[in-house]
């Protein structure tokens, strides 16, 4: 009956001062929201391959070449590491080896349809036993054979139906070529995970396709290698035998004096790992740490507001404290009936919160952005009563002990405790509009940062229909381009084997003729394939030398200029006539150096690069064309590739819309940042209008004898509002040197990136304080202009 009356008294006093508590609510709700959005986003991301059983004891191998400048770091390795260490190593209870289809995936043909695959690889038959995909149908022993493969529930059921695809032949070409493979099983493509795989190829056909013994290997280093260890073994221990494993096998140029071998934990691997080669696009930990405590700040500052415009209600519920008091309510009694209205606000407030969270859950894939719930479970219903507990405490508790002191009024102690509470609530919004200009600042400098390409007006088309007659290939790329001419409103055509905007995938190692001894040292460089006409078409310049001229030049090879330093030339011209050994290439004479380009994102430092003409690499179609008739010609060229390609998939892309896909990623944590930063700012300028308004009200009569003395209303306005413009200075102050340790500890992460801009705390403090005065003139300005006859004749 106790807890009735409370509930009833608590809802009276919400209809008595609606605006009050709805400034109250929607700040709350709005705080919790954020909250609890930003939660689900960085709650996703860290369950990334938490479902697999073994997960707690499977690990990915990272292979190291330590003689490069700076080292580097690649998540695939040599064949026979995964092999050879579950043979020699009892604590290696099971290993499996991926290999990412070279050539933008796969194409499958059923029925004279066409369908791309970009996520597919060629994988063991330990695939199923090292991770928890699940065969839905089929055997994974029958994986182990040539042309086998296994596709995904989602693309058997969108190629076949409900019916079971086990045992059917369909067609797929890549640029090993054009064949049948049998489906020998349906997996269950559970996810997040770092592997995204809508078909596995089984990897013994690889093995014949290279003509290679991949259990011998020690060569080519394209295999991304998993090991489960036993749970007892120590990884410490483990990774301590690495060296003498890799002295065994690589001798003296691949062992350990060269190459390093570390394990890394599969939980780790998609917030920890940003090396070379990886499989998947992989997010930040630090990003992930820093929109986690955005959110802790958006719901610091919404407690902060609720705080602070309740204990503003103090002095006007003195006499109903007293009254309770005289009537023989105890000081739990109103302790509880203050925190019965902090419940109920704080209810509201998540009711508010969950519908504005459902509509960001609905709202995220238009924006790119994944907030997923996680899989039902017992603390799904216990999370959020305790989140509600947590929050009428932290929110309510101290108002309610202030308002349950009879006769209470607000002592020195109270005032500044608010004003530390307020300076706190500057203090954040200050970090988060500074890091705001911060972000914003870096993330335009890397979308309009030069980047060495001209991209304007460029179209890129796969190749994906590959003709098991290799020449045939390569005579049909010709007849394209050369035909090519006769369309309207095309510039020029050209080909290569990896689009701007994206990490070349062919990568080696690499050796000097005729420097002596330092014809033992490897230099790794990523390896490209173009044609004579791609340079032009993109205007990347020739720095030294000259481009490819035709066929003619199959025998040499360009460097870029990052090359040089790799190679240990002193300069461009030093580089011409060179000869350089690529293993499984050829010797070839360095014709041209070409200007360094921004490859790939400009968080990632330029690499460097030798470019070949290998048409049997050539992978894609570069068309540049007059923009005023695009849709004419990407008609004609689709006839025309249709054509000689019949089975091509014709997937025109838009290179300038690849490029700016380079920064996707940061342009996501740029959208997270900026809205929940909003979200903060607007919930303290809430807060702020409601402090500002009862502050006013309670110095009115103080503000009425002051003008009645002789007061003007500016003097007035000024005197009350150089309290909170001071609080915000302060607030301000106590920002600059936080954000500068985290803001440079950001943009640390980024290989090209902008200074630290001491002119952003001067910004951040004007809009304070324009924020500030907007938020507090009016409520002080109508204060003081009210007629002090009015305030003053019952006194």
């Amino acid at each position: 009956m106790l807890f009735r009356t409370y509930f009833i008294v608590a809802f009276r006093q919400l209809l008595k001062k609606p605006v009050f508590y709805l400034l109250n609510i929607g700040g709350l709700g709005v705080g919790m929201a954020a909250f609890m959005s930003i939660m689900l986003y960085v709650g996703y991301h860290f369950r990334f391959d938490g479902f697999h059983d073994h997960v707690n004891n499977t690990y990915r191998i990272v292979h190291t070449f330590k003689k490069q400048v700076p080292p580097y770091s690649t998540v695939a390795t040599y064949s026979k590491v995964g092999v050879a260490l579950k043979e020699e190593y009892s604590m290696v209870e099971q290993q499996c080896r991926l290999v990412q289809t070279y050539g933008g995936g796969v194409q499958l043909t059923k029925d004279d349809e066409q369908i791309l695959i970009e996520n597919s690889y060629y994988a063991d038959a330990s695939f199923f036993d090292i991770f928890s995909f699940p065969l839905i149908a089929g055997n994974s022993a029958d994986f182990d054979e040539y042309n086998t493969i296994a596709i995904s529930r989602e693309l058997s059921n969108s190629i076949y139906g409900q019916n079971s695809p086990v045992g059917e032949i369909i067609e797929m070409s890549s640029v090993n070529g054009t064949t049948g493979f049998e489906i020998v099983g349906v997996f269950e493509n559970k996810q997040p995970s770092h592997i995204n795989a809508d078909v596995l190829i089984s990897l013994v056909t690889l093995e014949r396709a290279w003509n290679a013994n991949f259990a011998t290997g020690w060569g080519s280093f394209d295999f991304v290698t998993y090991v489960r260890l036993v749970t007892s073994a120590d990884p410490v221990a483990f990774e301590a035998v690495l060296p003498a494993f890799a002295d065994r096998h690589g001798g003296e140029n691949r062992g350990s004096s060269r190459v390093e071998l570390a394990l890394q934990p599969l939980a780790d691997i998609h917030l920890h790992s940003h090396y070379n080669q990886e499989i998947s696009t992989n997010e930040d930990h630090e990003a992930m740490v820093f929109l986690s405590v955005i959110g802790i700040m958006v719901l610091f500052i919404a407690w902060i507001n609720y705080i602070n415009l309740y204990t503003a209600l103090v002095s006007e519920r003195t006499k109903e404290v007293g009254v309770r008091k005289s009537l023989g309510s105890s000081k739990l009694q109103l302790i509880w009936q203050y925190l019965t209205e902090a419940g109920i606000i704080n209810m509201l407030s998540v009711l508010l919160a969950l519908v504005m969270v459902y509509a960001v859950i609905q709202q995220g894939e238009s924006w790119g952005v994944v907030f997923q719930l996680p899989e039902f479970s017992w603390y799904n219903i216990v999370l959020p009563i305790g989140f509600f507990a947590v929050s009428t405490l932290i929110s309510g508790l101290y108002p309610a002990l202030l308002l349950a002191k009879a006769g209470h009024k607000l002592t020195n102690e109270t005032v500044k405790y608010r004003n530390w509470l307020v300076i706190g609530q500057f203090t954040v919004s200050a970090a988060l509009i500074t890091g705001t200009f911060l972000v914003v600042s870096q993330f335009y400098y890397m979308q309009n940062a030069p980047t060495g390409i001209n991209t304007s007006s460029v179209v890129v088309v796969p190749l994906t229909d590959f003709k098991d007659d290799r020449e045939e290939h390569v005579r049909s790329l010709q007849r394209v381009k050369g035909e090519m001419a006769s369309i309207p409103g095309v510039v020029s055509a050209a080909y290569g084997s990896d689009i701007p905007g994206t990490e070349v995938g062919w990568r080696g190692g690499s050796i000097v003729i005729g420097t002596g001894s330092n014809e033992v040292e490897s230099h790794l460089v990523y390896r490209m394939t173009l044609d004579e006409n791609l340079l032009d078409l993109l205007k990347i310049d020739v720095v030294a030398g000259r481009g490819f001229i035709g066929p003619q030049d199959s025998l040499t090879v360009l460097i870029n200029e990052r090359a040089i330093a790799e190679y240990g030339f002193s300069s461009a011209e030093e580089a011409i006539n060179q000869r350089i050994r690529f293993p499984g290439l050829d010797t070839l004479r360095v014709v041209g150096v070409v200007e360094d380009y921004f490859q790939e994102a400009l968080s990632e430092p330029i690499k460097p690069t030798a470019y070949f003409q290998v048409p049997n690499e050539i992978r894609y179609l570069f068309v540049k064309y007059n923009a005023s008739n695009e849709a004419e010609i990407l008609t004609e060229l689709e006839s025309l590739v249709n054509t000689h390609f019949p089975k091509n998939n014709f997937d025109p892309q838009l290179l300038e819309e690849n490029m700016g896909d380079r920064h996707a990623s940061t342009e996501q944590f740029l959208f997270l940042f900026n809205a929940f930063s909003g979200l903060a700012i607007l919930i303290s300028v809430l807060g702020l209008i409601g402090l500002a308004n009862y502050n006013a009200r309670k110095h009115q009569k103080e503000m009425s004898i002051r003008k009645v003395l002789g007061a003007s209303t500016a003097s007035l306005n000024l005197r009350y509002l150089t309290a909170f413009v001071r609080l915000a200075l302060i607030g301000n102050l106590i920002a600059i040197p936080v954000i500068y340790y985290v803001g440079s500890d950001w943009l640390a992460q980024f290989a090209n990136r902008i200074g630290f801009d001491w002119s952003y705390p001067f910004y951040t403090a004007t809009v304070c304080m324009v924020i500030t005065v907007c938020s507090t003139l009016y409520s002080t300005h109508k204060a003081a202009n009210t007629n002090p006859v009015r305030i003053l004749r019952a006194e």
